[in-house]
């Protein structure tokens, strides 16, 4: 049985993470702080064990493994469409390897534009000259970069074959 979280104060933020294997021990972080909700929505064959998913501000819910990190996302949407926080943050389950200063962002919401991105590229892929050239932004000294993702890169940037 899944339990939600209560309904989010008026400066709340949720955490919204999907996972596959993961770990997910960082999170234990978040479920102190008052304002902070964690949903974790894993597509892998069972949910993590450990004090997490016992937590009072975490739901961890059994999603299907598809749609990428997407389907999680999408399933939170749906399921909390009507009572969203004044925050909300989409993350994969390893998020340093897309943003590798996540917990320096996380620290940070105060600075959060209404759209805020925290990527800022894959760790495999920053060696490459198409990103090598790129700059990053910054938000209160953290790194924050979008990559740039069309349907020309995508199979490179995913491990796709073209179809």
């Amino acid at each position: 049985m899944v339990t939600t979280p209560a309904t989010p104060p008026a400066q709340s933020i949720d955490l919204v993470v999907t996972r596959y294997k993961e770990p997910v021990g960082w999170l234990n972080a978040y479920t102190g702080q008052p304002e902070w909700r964690v949903f974790l929505y894993n597509t892998g064959p069972r949910l993590p064990t450990g004090r997490l998913c016992r937590a009072a501000s975490v739901s961890c819910t059994q999603v299907g493994n598809a749609g990428y990190e997407w389907h999680g996302y999408l399933r939170y949407l749906i399921d909390h469409y009507d009572a969203l926080p004044s925050r909300t943050i989409f993350l994969q389950a390893n998020p340093e390897t897309v943003s590798p200063d996540i917990t320096c962002l996380l620290n940070q919401t105060q600075r959060y534009l209404p759209v805020q991105p925290l990527s800022w590229v894959q760790q495999a892929k920053r060696k490459m000259p198409l990103f090598s050239e790129c700059q990053s932004s910054f938000l209160g000294g953290c790194r924050v970069w979008v990559e740039p993702v069309t349907a020309g890169l995508r199979p490179m940037l995913h491990g796709d074959t073209p179809g």
